[in-house]
């Protein structure tokens, strides 16, 4: 997997995987691969009930740590989209789809950004 996505690429990924609740499996597994790739990363797929998992990863040593903590599910798909919810249709600057406003920012600001920066004092 690709350490270094752009924010949009991440975030079109994120929203095509279906990850209704219940459905966490393969959003935990690209989560957790994508992390892996990370330098001094560790990361720990964590079974929590079928097709439900938590993803921990803990990057460095040392005094000081960041917990970064979230959920990988999203509300179920109901009637009214004019778009695929799982289609991660962009138009202009905008990106539609199921948890392309909820969760999926955070989660990509955790998997691009939260393990990526430099440690800083």
């Amino acid at each position: 997997m690709e350490l270094h996505l752009t924010t949009k690429e991440l975030l079109r990924r994120l929203v095509t995987i279906r990850s209704v609740t219940g459905e966490e499996e393969a959003i935990g597994k690209f989560c957790t691969d994508l992390l892996r790739t990370i330098p001094n990363t560790k990361v720990q797929l964590q079974k929590v009930s079928e097709n439900r998992n938590n993803v921990l990863a803990a990057k460095g040593t040392g005094e000081r740590n960041v917990l970064l903590y979230g959920h990988l599910d999203t509300v179920p798909v109901t009637e009214g989209w004019k778009h695929d919810p799982f289609g991660a249709k962009i138009t202009g600057d905008k990106l539609y789809g199921l948890g392309s406003f909820d969760f999926s920012r955070q989660k990509e600001n955790i998997g691009n950004k939260g393990f990526t920066h430099e440690d800083r004092e």
